[in-house]
């Protein structure tokens, strides 16, 4: 990268350290000063964002605004308009001590968002608002940016400032006073819910002023850029690291915040790596496990339909063999009919040639008398048993 570029690259970072600084130094007010949790600061900047945009940007249709009102105009209706939207909240929700009021905040700095995000016709929706004007901005680019440049430092200056020199007077005191023990401020006679309320309204004022330098500084606003992990979270980061009730220190914690962004960018850039890893071996995974599903199924099917085809041929098989067996069964039925009868005709023969034979045998005997009655008697005799015997 040349030498112009780095230099661009660190204008534009000085500038949005300079608007980040004064988010810090709005949120010291009201955390570091006074103990207020204020986890809405992203709400109150948008609202000094959509507020300076409306008053000093080119007529549109479709949504309110056009008034090409002077800058100047513009970001003193920022501040206004964040003070006037923090004092009906503070009213209502200072009440509440610690993580409660966090709640509270956040939950109405998510209001001011979806209203952001919805009413087209006063914030334009989700296209935003365009066509705000930057101060120089006829000029060229890089002499336009230090320009910008020594806008933000001069009004980053002038609230440093000003929040010392109210630190250090009796009104600063009076407010460490009510951080570090309220019942003893207010037995002292102190007007403490008045005094949180102040603190909530300066600290929201500076955090509008912020989002007006911000919108002017990009020329254009859209919900995506008043994300609560930014607007919100990042600014704490930031007040922790340089110290809280320590203006210096909250001034400090935005110029570290480019190194921790980096740092954080990194380890998202890792971690999105990683996810994209795991996530290309999920899908991987995925197709093969529906890849080894598919074959398994196959397999079953084709299995299936080797069982049923072998079935099939059993039945066949165990058909043909039944109805051959049942044809050569009754081929030898017939064939052995038909020796049967081939031998009962044959003994029958036999048995009537050896009757025939025998009653001509007896008949002989006894014309010829050659043997007598009882002899006679017992060759009948006999003669039946022999009959009797060939016939079974």
């Amino acid at each position: 990268m040349d030498l112009l570029g780095l230099a661009n690259y660190a204008v534009f970072m000085a500038i949005l350290i300079g608007i980040y600084a004064l988010l810090a130094l709005g949120l010291n007010i009201q955390w570091g000063f006074t103990g207020l949790f204020n986890a809405g600061i992203a709400g109150f900047f948008a609202v000094g964002a959509y507020t300076s945009a409306v008053l000093t940007s080119l007529p549109a249709s479709g949504r309110l605004g056009g008034y090409e009102l002077p800058l100047l105009v513009g970001w003193v209706g920022s501040m206004a308009a964040a003070g006037l939207i923090a004092w009906p909240i503070g009213k209502i929700c200072l009440r509440f001590r610690s993580d409660y009021l966090a709640i509270a905040t956040i939950g109405i700095a998510e209001i001011i968002r979806l209203v952001i995000r919805t009413e087209d016709w006063l914030t334009g929706g989700v296209r935003g608002v365009t066509g705000v004007p930057r101060p120089f901005g006829d000029l060229d680019y890089m002499p336009s940016q230090i320009a910008y440049l020594a806008i933000v430092a001069t009004l980053v200056l002038a609230a440093y400032l000003l929040v010392e020199r109210q630190v250090k007077a009796p009104w600063g005191r009076m407010m460490r006073a009510i951080r570090d023990n309220e019942l003893a401020a207010a037995a002292m006679g102190k007007q403490v819910e008045a005094r949180r309320l102040q603190a909530f309204v300066f600290g929201s004022a500076l955090m509008g002023l912020a989002g007006a330098l911000f919108v002017h500084f990009n020329r254009s606003i859209t919900p995506e850029a008043i994300d609560p992990m930014i607007a919100t979270f990042l600014i704490w980061v930031m007040l922790m690291l340089g110290g809280s009730g320590n203006n210096r220190g909250a001034i400090l914690g935005a110029f570290v915040w480019p190194k921790i962004a980096g740092a954080l960018d990194e380890r998202a850039n890792k971690i999105r790596s990683e996810i994209e890893s795991a996530e290309f071996a999920r899908k991987q995974a995925k197709d093969a496990l529906e890849q080894y599903q598919k074959s398994l199924a196959d397999a079953r099917a084709e299995a299936q339909k080797m069982l049923e085809d072998t079935k099939a041929q059993q039945a066949r098989l165990a058909a043909d063999l039944k109805a051959k067996a049942d044809t050569e069964l009754g081929a030898m039925r017939e064939r052995a009919m038909r020796d049967i009868e081939a031998a009962k005709r044959a003994a029958v023969g036999e048995i009537y040639n050896d009757a025939s034979n025998l009653a001509t045998m007896i008949a002989g005997k006894i014309l010829r008398r050659q043997i007598s009655d009882n002899d006679q008697q017992q060759l009948v005799e006999e003669s039946l048993a022999q009959l009797q015997a060939m016939k079974n």
